[in-house]
């Protein structure tokens, strides 16, 4: 792991957070920075300034004047590859966290078992998320791709657009490629578009209607193949035919 963020407005709290969890991590061997931040602007200038990946955020409901919730599913945007983790004194809020994307939530007094099970199903979702991310080198430059996020990718020029619920990326890499290393589960229906097929919500004759509501052509000599791949596709992961 490179790094965890405790958010917490209480400094008190923070240093015996981050004591019980290099602890914890110690006995694991696991070498990790662990960072605190007590309020918004803190968390911002941490994740602007720190050449590190930030694995794993603890986010606590109440962050100060902040909404920890709120601030959770804007950064899930800006982090698409950080694991949350609640941490609230008030159980109420349960029903309301899971509005925003995160692995576990931790309610206080905190002690090492809740702090080890939430470790455990962190270590076990970035294992997850690494076994479905490939690694593109681009310009000299390697880039990270989560393949269960993305929703289709399109050629531009020499350039693939990559687009997820989290927004887009570009990087120079020819689209042939790109779709070998994607394999099953994502179709090429024209020269320029990859879909994942995951994504589907309408699958028409002529173009494909994504659960985004992005319409993408379907080249006319794959209108015949399409359906019954889509079908094989569906029937093995026990899903329904959007068609």
């Amino acid at each position: 792991m490179s790094s965890i963020v405790i958010c917490d407005d209480n400094s008190i709290f923070t240093d015996y957070f981050a004591n019980m969890l290099a602890k914890i991590l110690k006995s694991k061997n696991i070498q990790s920075d662990i960072l605190t931040a007590k309020n918004a602007s803190e968390l911002s200038k941490l994740i602007s300034e720190t050449d590190k990946l930030i694995d794993v955020i603890f986010m606590d409901i109440d962050f100060g004047a902040d909404n920890g919730i709120t601030l959770t599913r804007e950064l899930n945007k800006l982090l698409p590859n950080t694991v949350f983790v609640y941490v609230t004194a008030y159980i109420e809020y349960a029903e309301k966290i899971y509005k925003s994307k995160f692995s576990n939530f931790i309610v206080k007094p905190i002690t090492e078992e809740k702090i080890e099970y939430a470790l455990n199903n962190v270590f076990s979702e970035i294992q997850k998320r690494q076994s479905r991310t490939i690694k593109i080198c681009s310009s000299g430059n390697f880039i990270s791709v989560n393949i269960d996020d993305i929703i289709y990718a399109e050629s531009n020029k020499r350039k693939i657009v990559v687009h997820t619920s989290a927004g887009s990326e570009e990087f120079y890499f020819k689209i042939s490629e790109f779709e070998e290393k994607l394999g099953k589960g994502f179709y090429r229906c024209h020269k320029s578009f990859i879909i994942n097929f995951c994504h589907i919500k309408r699958l028409l004759r002529d173009f494909v209607i994504l659960d985004n509501g992005v319409e993408i052509p379907i080249a006319q000599k794959k209108q015949p193949k399409i359906k019954n791949a889509y079908i094989d596709f569906i029937s093995t992961i026990g899903g329904e035919i959007n068609a």
